[in-house]
């Protein structure tokens, strides 16, 4: 398999399990890191209503509209999960504020830790939990009630979850990492690594999505990659100490990505291949741009890119205007 073709794949399988994860079981602060587990090398935040309260997003009400509709269909893989919050009053779209998984950046899906943060009726949740059947059990950890959730048709391993308050759920795929969460969300202690840490003091509650990833979990990313890895490929990964990614939806979408590099002179050398492959992006698509509509919009989209050095720092921004985004919309295939 070649290396695109790897990398696509993974990153296609990362985004499904993420929003599949998401969806099971469901203006936002940015996440506590006390919640997080000891082992978290990345962590990927989606802020459901950040985006959903955003002027994009009131002025698009129809786009809004099927998206919910998707997302309402694609519940339906996990339906015990969705009755319990459907019977206990839980609307997705009004008292969701955002999802969070951390993972140690490798491709084990039962080390995956989920922060859900919104408006929950721990009462009801329980109550209607109680009354599912054998499928789902209620229980206690100290003063904080859980639930196991073990789907019948054997597809889907079980969920273990805790209610830590009226705003936090957190979910895991082993009752040891569950019992790990709760002793967390009850204390003070912020297990996590500095170099985590740093990177997640980045993010913001306004953000509709952000990912940050440390150096191990990038390793840890790109081990199972295929053999032979290009040598600038495993240059560029060791002179990267973390990255870190948001998107804000306002009226606008603003994009940032960041590279924490090794020292000044690796992030001095991503800074003059970043600012050359803008160039060279550039100048390619701009001889097509006069005669393709399509060639104009990118051309319009890669002229808003702009990188910045700060110290070891190197940040690439870019932004879809409103107008821009309408342009999107106007060429992408109708469903």
């Amino acid at each position: 398999m070649s290396l695109s073709r790897w990398i696509s794949r993974r990153l296609v399988a990362g985004i499904t399990a993420i929003a599949a994860l998401a969806i099971a079981v469901g203006s936002a602060r940015a996440l506590d890191p006390k919640y997080l587990p000891a082992d978290s090398e990345a962590v990927f935040t989606l802020n459901l209503k950040a985006a959903l309260d955003s002027d994009l997003a009131k002025k698009h009400k129809d786009l809004v509209a099927k998206g919910k509709d998707e997302l309402k269909k694609k519940m339906a893989d996990n339906q015990q999960v969705k009755d319990i919050f459907d019977k206990a009053g839980f609307d997705v779209f009004t008292d969701l504020y955002s999802v969070t998984i951390a993972s140690n950046g490798g491709k084990d899906a039962d080390k995956l830790f989920l922060v859900v943060e919104g408006k929950f009726d721990s009462d009801k949740i329980l109550e209607t939990a109680r009354g599912a059947g054998g499928d789902v059990k209620v229980g206690r950890v100290g003063n904080v009630p859980t639930l196991e959730i073990t789907p019948p048709n054997g597809d889907n391993k079980t969920v273990h979850a805790a209610i830590v308050s009226d705003g936090v759920i957190i979910a895991a795929g082993s009752r040891a990492m569950l019992n790990d969460g709760i002793a967390r969300a009850t204390g003070n202690k912020v297990a996590i690594k500095s170099a985590l840490k740093t990177l997640l003091e980045t993010t913001k509650g306004s953000q509709s999505f952000n990912f940050v990833i440390t150096a191990n979990g990038i390793a840890n990313m790109l081990s199972d990659a295929p053999a032979g890895l290009p040598a600038n490929v495993n240059q560029s990964v060791q002179a990267i100490d973390g990255m870190s990614m948001n998107v804000t939806v306002t009226k606008d979408v603003s994009l940032q990505l960041s590279v924490n590099a090794k020292d000044n002179e690796a992030a001095t050398k991503m800074t003059k291949e970043a600012n050359f492959g803008l160039l060279f992006l550039r100048g390619m698509i701009g001889g097509k741009a006069a005669e393709d509509e399509k060639a104009q919009l990118v051309l319009d989209l890669a002229n808003t890119l702009r990188v910045v050095q700060q110290g070891t720092n190197v940040t690439l921004r870019g932004e879809i205007s409103s107008d821009n985004f309408d342009r999107v919309l106007a060429i992408m295939p109708k469903r």
